[in-house]
């Protein structure tokens, strides 16, 4: 490594970009998470449907990333 490279300071061209937390958002990517989401939506409205509406169904949740996505798609 040189002066103007290291761990902290990668060089030019901006901050790194990690795939995992940062993706492409391309055209197909959306369109996944759109299916996905209509999925997740059409089984909680499945679960409400069945169980009850009147405040009978709870989600207990552990504030993970997949309990925290599924929270946002709860309270929209």
């Amino acid at each position: 490594m040189n002066a103007s490279v290291s761990m902290l300071r990668p060089g030019t061209g901006g901050a790194p970009r990690n795939p995992a937390t940062h993706p492409e958002l391309t055209p197909e990517l959306r369109e996944s998470v759109v299916a996905k989401t209509t999925a997740v939506v059409d089984l909680l409205q499945a679960v409400v449907a069945e169980l009850g509406s009147e405040g009978e169904v709870t989600f207990a949740n552990s504030f993970g990333a997949e309990d925290m996505v599924l929270t946002d798609i709860i309270l929209s």
